[in-house]
């Protein structure tokens, strides 16, 4: 698969001019460059939000800098093992059992949950996408659009009943009599689930995580737009949101680490497709995935390092502290 990416790569290179390349890097300012680069934050921060928003909804107490640290390590995860963030979520969830204090079965459905409304919210976007896509998307044949529309359907639909009717698989494991253990721990965790998911549903907390979830993947065709629209190529905004979305959901295809290659390869065919130049569409993808892949990455490595510096110093203060005490009191 690597070698199918790195060929297609090469025939975009090929078809490239040197100069227009110089032309397209020149118009990108600075204030564009702070613009996207506060843009990302800003996503990360919504982000960090929405886990904290479900583990309180969900009776944990999660601190926000400290769920933004455990983020920033399933950020760098994510970036090393391939696909869906299979990964990154793996440790996730291990570290908010350490760090929380919560069951494995807590962990898990926290993961599951914020999983389930995240990828359902780029679910249904995609969906939006695929109805409303240009017709310059010459690969995308009525055939193959209605079986993209069923199978991302049917993935939407099985995610609604995990978290609306979570009791229908839970109570049908309750009915069996596991003797392995790892399935008495599934069967467990299903019903824990099923009751955390009662939870989320309760109230208003629900349609907010919805709304939110929809917020933050709006915020990449948004970042997007700002670097396509430098071009004044007469983009339909459906049409940023179908490409960026279509791409993220390609990426999540177990293939490359963190989707690298394959991201890049796919967004720029389709935005030459809409009517970017070859070097316009590279230079867009390259900067637009750096700013929403490699610039986490660079910020995660910063906020561990200072993380465990800050709890490293604070830890060696306290025991220092604890230790004049005692002295002060043996000399007592």
């Amino acid at each position: 698969m690597w070698i199918i990416i790195l060929l297609l790569f090469a025939v975009l290179l090929r078809s490239m001019n040197l100069s227009e390349i110089i032309d397209s890097l020149k118009s990108i300012t600075l204030p564009l460059l702070l613009l996207l680069a506060g843009l990302q934050l800003l996503t990360q921060l919504l982000l960090n939000y929405q886990w904290c928003h479900i583990a309180g909804a969900m009776g944990l107490k999660a601190k926000f800098w400290k769920m933004f640290y455990i983020n920033c390590k399933g950020t760098l995860t994510e970036a090393i093992t391939p696909g869906a963030k299979v990964g990154g979520e793996v440790v996730r969830g291990y570290l908010f059992k350490s760090e929380f204090g919560c069951s494995t079965a807590d962990a898990a459905s926290l993961v599951a949950i914020q999983k389930i409304i995240s990828v359902g919210s780029l679910i249904l976007l995609n969906l939006i996408a695929l109805l409303f896509l240009p017709a310059s998307v010459s690969f995308l044949t009525p055939v193959l659009k209605i079986v993209l529309f069923l199978v991302m359907a049917a993935v939407l639909i099985l995610f609604i009943l995990l978290l609306f009717r979570p009791q229908i698989l839970s109570d049908k494991l309750a009915s069996y009599d596991f003797k392995r253990p790892i399935l008495q721990k599934l069967q467990k965790g299903l019903i824990e689930f099923s009751e955390h998911a009662q939870k989320i549903r309760n109230g208003k907390t629900l349609l907010f995580q919805l709304a939110l979830s929809v917020f933050i993947w709006a915020l990449f065709p948004f970042k997007l737009a700002i670097l396509a629209g430098r071009y004044q190529s007469g983009i339909s905004p459906l049409a940023i949101l179908g490409a960026t979305l279509t791409a993220y959901f390609i990426a999540m295809i177990p293939v490359s680490p963190g989707g690298l290659g394959v991201f890049e390869v796919t967004l720029s065919s389709l935005l030459i497709m809409f009517g970017l130049t070859s070097e316009q569409a590279v230079i867009t993808a390259v900067v637009f995935r750096f700013f929403t892949f490699w610039f986490v990455i660079l910020y995660s490595l910063a906020v561990i390092f200072f993380y465990d510096v800050y709890h490293k110093i604070k830890k060696s203060r306290a025991e220092k502290k604890q230790s004049v005490s005692v002295q002060s009191v043996s000399d007592s």
